[in-house]
């Protein structure tokens, strides 16, 4: 954690991706870590085409498939869908306030 946390940039590979909003989903496992997308100020997401589906609903389909077929289970599921905003505190506009101020998307040719 305190690597992400000191880290100008965090980058990950997006694990599904909804077309309708630009969300990237994330899911967490030893392997990778949850504060990698929070913490650091700019965040940098590797949308391979092959996660991209349309809506919602498919992304649950495939997470709900995917629980069922494996016998571990993610702790985290992350939607992320651009950089942190918040006008909660006197309607002033804040930009990073729970998470990077800077989020880009890099769609790789994957199929």
């Amino acid at each position: 954690m305190l690597a992400a946390r000191d880290a100008d940039i965090g980058i990950t590979f997006s694990d599904y991706t909804l077309a309708e909003s630009a969300t990237v989903v994330l899911t967490t496992s030893p392997e990778k870590g949850r504060s990698v997308s929070l913490l650091p100020k700019t965040y940098i997401a590797l949308v391979p085409k092959s996660t991209i589906v349309p809506r919602l609903t498919q992304v649950t389909d495939r997470i709900d498939k995917d629980l069922k077929e494996s016998e571990t289970v993610s702790s985290c599921i992350k939607f992320i869908s651009g950089p942190s905003n918040s006008a909660d505190i006197e309607l002033s506009f804040v930009a990073g306030v729970h998470g990077p101020v800077k989020a880009s998307y890099i769609v790789i040719n994957d199929c």
